[in-house]
């Protein structure tokens, strides 16, 4: 996969911070803890926050993702409109009835 732009770098390492720092579980045995995103989450993130068109927008505006359940969906459908300042994304979060592996 390409690299990032500085740009595209600090930008998705904003939206990484938000939710490290900001977010927190709200109940069960992680309640008050900050999120820790999982590895496929941070690919998500870069590819949706990070990769920018040559004028600095970012590149996608619209995204559907499908994960099977309890794989950690809820954390980053709860956050991703908190860390950013753009009123037009559009995330589509869906946990399948399907199980992992």
């Amino acid at each position: 996969m390409r690299e990032l732009t500085p740009e595209g770098e600090a930008k998705y390492r904003r939206v990484v911070r938000f939710f490290e720092t900001v977010l927190r579980h709200s109940k069960g045995q992680h309640a008050g803890e900050p999120f820790s995103l999982l590895p496929w989450q941070h690919e998500i993130f870069k590819e949706l926050f990070g990769r920018l068109r040559p004028d600095g927008t970012r590149k996608h505006r619209v995204a559907y993702i499908e994960v099977p359940k309890k794989n950690g969906v809820l954390a980053p459908t709860a956050g991703c409109r908190g860390g950013q300042d753009d009123k037009a994304n559009q995330l589509f979060w869906r946990a399948s009835p399907f199980t992992c592996c």
